[in-house]
């Protein structure tokens, strides 16, 4: 059969006529149905064996990734202690995640002897502010009055 197809023969029936050379003619019907078989079959075959040396390689792929890898964070770890490189790791993770780790109003104790009613106040205010980022222009078109009198320019 290998033979066959090595000698360049291309449909079964060609290749039944290599084969079965001298054998009669009511017989090369089902000497080409089994030659089609034994063709599908080493096709099969192939096809198997190709998938396992891929299956094979990636293996091997993922095997010495992880290895590079395990040598990489043991090299780490030697250089800067394995506290230390938890927490690069976890500012790294959290950067990448886009995760905001700061607030954007913070309140503090004030000194006013108010009990801590004012910084409420000033909380609340705060958050609006920051809801409300419009800039806030004054009536008479941007321009402060000079001296209250009216004698700024207006558009």
């Amino acid at each position: 059969m290998l033979e066959a197809l090595g000698e360049g023969s291309r449909t079964p029936r060609e290749m039944v006529g290599d084969i079965y050379h001298g054998y009669p003619d009511d017989v090369l019907e089902l000497a080409a149905r089994s030659v089609l078989a034994h063709l599908l079959k080493l096709e099969a075959e192939g096809r198997a064996r190709s998938v396992e040396l891929e299956g094979e390689a990636e293996g091997k792929k993922i095997l010495a990734v992880g290895t590079a890898t395990a040598e990489a964070y043991e090299k780490q770890v030697a250089a800067v202690g394995q506290m230390n490189l938890a927490g690069i790791e976890v500012t790294k993770a959290i950067a990448g995640a886009g995760l905001k780790i700061t607030p954007d109003i913070m309140v503090g104790g004030g000194g006013d002897g108010g009990g801590g009613g004012g910084n409420v106040f000033s909380a609340f205010i705060a958050q609006l502010l920051a809801g409300n980022r419009v800039a806030i222009q004054p009536p008479n078109g941007g321009s402060s009055p000079a001296g209250g009198s009216g004698g700024g320019q207006r558009s």
